[in-house]
């Protein structure tokens, strides 16, 4: 079993969306690939499938995090449960992303929930999203 990278505790896996992903009382780790899959599974309920394909695009590529546009990087220093390499955090407005390039996302309690509901829902944080990928290569 996966660890939770702020506690250690061994994380539970849980099905989301058709999703196997690894929970912990402190938040949820997504695979490299499994944004993307919720993002299939719950195409057809909504019209959002391009953004989050963006978005998961975005946390995998280094080049893609301008300062500008309300983004930033910050090092916050969480174990990847992978491979134990300190992740990155990206921020956007209030959303905050831990990243390893190499294998997937964390997202604290919450995360998850707060992207899938801003993506459906604000227009604004799309945007924004589609500024943060204007001069990235995909």
């Amino acid at each position: 079993m996966r660890r939770c990278p702020m506690s250690g505790e061994e994380m539970t896996q849980e099905v989301f969306h058709t999703v196997t992903i690894d929970r912990s009382p402190h938040g949820v780790w997504l695979d490299k690939g499994e944004l993307f899959r919720i993002a299939e599974d719950l195409r057809d309920e909504t019209d959002w499938k391009d953004y989050a394909i963006a978005i998961f695009h975005s946390w995998f590529a280094p080049q893609a995090r301008p300062e500008e546009h309300g983004m930033g990087t910050e090092e916050r220093g969480l174990p990847c449960p992978i491979c134990s390499e300190p992740m990155h955090r990206d921020t956007y407005r209030d959303t905050y992303i831990d990243r390893c390039d190499k294998h997937g996302v964390w997202l604290d309690a919450g995360e998850l929930e707060l992207i899938l509901q801003r993506l459906r829902h604000d227009r604004d944080f799309l945007r924004g999203i589609r500024l943060r990928l204007s001069d990235v290569e995909l």
